[in-house]
Order: C-alpha cells, then structure tokens, then sequence
C-alpha cells in the first residue's frame, strides 16, 4: 500500500508547532515587547514574473502575514539583490529574515534537499505534495534550522516539467547531438549520456539562443516557458522525463524567536496554510500553462512510454550515481525512503 494513501495533507502543521516550540523557547514580557510593526526583510533571489514562485514571494506571502497578525509583523521583499548561493547565510548573518531559493541553485551543496531533480524519481507530479510535506520538508527542516538558523516553511515545486525543440525530438536517439540549456546539473548529465551536449546560459537568453543556433533545445516547464512567451520560438514541449525543480520560503528561527507568542503562532499557522495553498496552485499553474502554450501554437509532444523508460533506464545507469556520491550515505537512505513512498 503506498504511502500517500494514508498521508495526511496538513501533516506539516504539527511538525512546524512542534518545531516552533523549541525554537522559540525564550519568554517575552508584554512591557519588553514594543507596539509597532516588526519589518522583515525577505530576500526574493530569482524573478520570474507571472509564475506562482513570484507572486506568492512579492505580493501574496506579505499580504496574507500582515493581515494574519493585523499588521504586527510586515514583509519587505528584496528582489534579485541576493544571489541564490548567499540567500541561507544571509539569514544566518541577520542579513535579512527570510528568503526564496530555486534548489537547483544549490543542488551540489545541498544535494538531499533537491532531491526531486532527479529525472525519473517523481513521475506522477500530483503525488510531490504529500511527498514534501511528509518526507522531505522535515528533512530540511532539520539540516536548515541547525545550519542556517533558518525555517523552511514553504516547499513546493515548478511543475510541469518538459523539455522544448523545435524538432521534435521525440526518440533518445535523436538527443545525440543536440545543444541543450539545461537547469539542473542532473538533466546536463542526462542530456550527455544519452550523446548531446549541456550549454550553460541564462534562461533569459534562451529566445535568442535558439534562433541563433547556439541550442538545439533546453529543458523547463510549462508556467516559465508560458510566461516568457518562448512559445514565440519554439514549436514543440515534449514531455521526457525532466525531475522537478523545488522551491523554499524560509524565515530566520531568531525572527520569529523575537516575536511574542501569540504573533508567532499567528505567522506559523498562516505559513502552514500557505503552504498548503501553493503546492495546489503550482499544480493548477501548470495545467493553465500548459493550456495557453497550445493556445499560442506550441504543441504538445507525448514521447513513446518505450522511450521514456530508456531514458529513465539511462538516468538510473548514469545520474543517479553521481547524486547518491554527492549526497552520501544520508542521501542514498532519503533515495531509498523516497521511492518506497512513490510505489
């Protein structure tokens, strides 16, 4: 029986609370407590506009907190002035209180928490809800909170995940070759076992990169590929298998240390509902995405289940492997944890 039949959706309530409760376990005066507004600074380190990861970071995340503790605490969103890399000790510094990090940024140092990026590991997208808030969200909350002193309290993951030509290409085979902007260094390996090669640029320069000729292809998903309309220069999303790229919101456990208890209960519950609420919307941003992608005249390539489970077979072989070197003995059980809950 797999696991997530018996999972409970909100589970991460009473992982957070419980975390809370040691965390913050100073006391606050009411005389001690000043009655204006305590401002965070919340690092937003990657901008993609008109996708889930961005809205909840610049608009949603401080309106719902500000309106949840009736202005108590207010959220400054700083964006793309902290890079990727400084995001987590930026908030160990005090730098600023919280943050939003794309975990393929930090896939070779923190190599478990991305653990979704491995091609073929989550194939149906629906399950990655239960499986963050079950498995991997406490995970990272522990190697978080003891490392960075921070709280990781929304994790969620850019779906629909697919790779894009002009091809297409639609067989293993045909990958040999090819130029590929890849964003994971999981999908680079794939991409070069199976005889193509991985070209690093911006996914900004990606339009320009393909009707220059400098890429054949590049890997993403659906809401980025719909919000940067590269519809507009590419024909084909073929849906291989792509892993999913997470996503954090963290806040500093000294933040919230700082806050009388009634706030901080006030600011976790919310978080809680956040979560919960944009692991939904991510999966309901790809369907939209996907929609207006045929909209606009891209089309959407179904490859042979054969094909597939090659590449899938290829990942295993050759991917795989050097994840498992990298993440160690810890990362080789979470794998292991892992694929018991997704079968």
């Amino acid at each position: 029986m797999s696991l997530f039949s018996h999972a409970n959706a909100r589970s991460l309530r009473s992982g957070l609370l419980v975390s809370m409760a040691i965390a913050a376990s100073a006391t606050f005066s009411g005389a001690a407590w000043s009655q204006e507004s305590t401002v965070w600074k919340f690092a937003h380190t990657t901008s993609i506009l008109g996708t889930v990861w961005h809205r909840y970071a610049t608009e949603i995340v401080p309106q719902r907190i500000e309106e949840a503790t009736d202005g108590a605490v207010k959220i400054e969103v700083i964006t793309g002035v902290v890079q990727p890399a400084d995001m987590l000790a930026s908030v160990r510094e005090g730098t600023v209180q919280g943050g939003s990090l794309i975990l393929p940024y930090v896939g070779a140092t923190l190599p478990t928490w991305n653990i979704m990026t491995l091609p073929g590991l989550v194939q149906d997208e629906s399950q990655y809800p239960q499986l963050v808030n079950d498995i991997l969200m406490p995970h990272v909350r522990e190697e978080a909170e003891r490392r960075f002193d921070a709280l990781p309290v929304m994790f969620f993951a850019s779906t629909g995940a697919s790779w894009f030509s002009n091809g297409p290409i639609d067989s293993v085979d045909e990958i040999r070759g090819r130029k590929y902007r890849v964003h994971s260094p999981e999908l680079g390996q794939l991409v070069q076992s199976a005889g193509g090669a991985s070209v690093s640029i911006q996914f900004g320069d990606v339009p320009a990169a393909i009707q220059r000729g400098m890429i054949d292809a590049y890997t993403g998903a659906h809401p980025s590929a719909s919000a940067a309309k590269l519809y507009e220069s590419t024909r084909y999303a073929e849906d291989w298998p792509a892993g999913l790229g997470g996503s954090i919101y963290v806040i500093s456990t000294k933040a919230l240390e700082s806050l009388p208890e009634d706030v901080r209960d006030l600011v976790v519950a919310e978080f809680e509902e956040l979560n919960l609420e944009i692991q939904q919307a991510s999966l309901d941003e790809a369907k939209t995405a996907a929609e207006n992608l045929v909209a606009e005249g891209m089309e959407l390539i179904e490859i042979p289940q054969s094909e597939k489970e090659e590449l899938i077979r290829l990942a295993k072989e050759k991917v795989w492997p050097l994840w498992i070197q990298n993440a160690g003995p810890e990362g080789e059980q979470l794998l292991k944890t892992v694929q018991e809950a997704l079968n």
